[in-house]
């Protein structure tokens, strides 16, 4: 008997004990100071509160809270689209290549007056 009470004790006392483990394993509450990631276009600005109005491309409204760890924030404007630094990042990189390509074809096309140029003077 004092065996049986031994093995279910055991299992018991695991399950206890994984027990707030598990409670703490669900989806986490956004706080303030979460970060949160959209895209979305400024619908409104209150300066005097810091609150600002965004809609995203569904017509979804969120109403958000520009603490003061936001620098530039008297730079946005209504109409203004709020990227990630997701797509901020892929528009340094279009920049980039832009500058490429501008190298690339300009290039291109100065070695193919070359050619014609010296084609032209060889007759």
């Amino acid at each position: 008997m004092k065996r049986l009470i031994t093995q279910l004790a055991l299992p018991v006392l695991a399950l206890l004990i994984a027990l707030p483990g598990i409670s703490f394993a669900q989806e986490p509450v956004k706080h303030e100071k979460d970060t949160v990631t959209v895209k979305a276009t400024i619908d409104s600005i209150d300066h005097d509160t810091r609150m600002v109005t965004l809609k995203d491309k569904d017509g979804k409204v969120t109403q958000i809270y520009a603490g003061p760890e936001v620098r530039r924030f008297d730079e946005l404007k209504v109409g203004d689209v709020v990227l990630t630094p997701e797509w901020r990042l892929l528009g340094s990189f279009e920049a980039v290549n832009g500058i490429i390509m501008f190298g690339w074809s300009t290039a291109l096309v100065m070695s193919v007056v070359q050619r014609v140029y010296t084609s032209t003077m060889s007759r």
